[in-house]
Formats: structure tokens, sequence, C-alpha cells
């Protein structure tokens, strides 16, 4: 009996406010976007290399940008590169494609500002 009473005064209570409220909006027809957080704390971006090679893929671009985006607005102090190259077949190689490797990235840093 308790229930029947509960569900028959939400019923009424729904009705009786019915007319009287106001209309939803329209619901949004462009996808929402959240404005990029500036996060200025030591940061550290891995970015991966196509075997023997040092160009950056399209990826390694897009968390290269990523990276800039959300350190936008940020002082930087010192800014350390570390290249692995584990890919290399002999000590010339090594160093070669280490340094490749950092200009690289140091070159896509500096062109996104």
């Amino acid at each position: 009996v308790m229930i029947k009473t509960l569900t028959t005064i939400a019923i009424a209570t729904s009705l009786a406010t019915a007319p009287n409220a106001a209309p939803l909006p329209a619901p949004p027809i462009e996808v929402y976007t959240p404005p990029v957080q500036s996060s200025c704390v030591d940061t550290t971006v891995q970015v991966y290399f196509e075997n023997g090679a040092s160009a950056l893929t399209n990826h390694a671009r897009s968390v290269i940008s990523l990276a800039q985006q959300n350190l936008s607005g940020c002082a930087f102090g010192d800014v350390e590169m570390i290249a692995i190259t584990s890919d290399a077949r002999t000590q010339d190689e090594l160093v070669e494609l280490s340094s490749e490797r950092i200009a690289m990235v140091s070159g896509a840093l500096a062109s996104e500002g």
C-alpha cells in the first residue's frame, strides 16, 4: 500500500509541474573540446623512431605537438634530451643516429614554438 501511494504522489507532482517547466535547450551541434590545461611541471616525453631511422613519424609529431600544447605558457629551464639508440649496429652509427634523432626532436620542438 505504501508503494502505491508514493507512486501516485510522484506522478501527481510531475504532472503538476510539467506545464510550468521551461523547454529544454536544443542539443549542441558541434563537438565540445575542452580547453587544454597547461601543466608547468617536470615532464618526460617519449618519442619513438622506426629502426635505423631518424625521421619523425606522424605519431611522433603528434606526441611532440601534444606536449607543446600541455606546456604552453610555461617557462623552461633545462631541457634534457636522451637518445637511446639500441638499433644501431656499430658505435659510429649509434653516435650518428642518436645525434640525428636529438636534432629532429629539437627541431620539431622549436618549430612548434
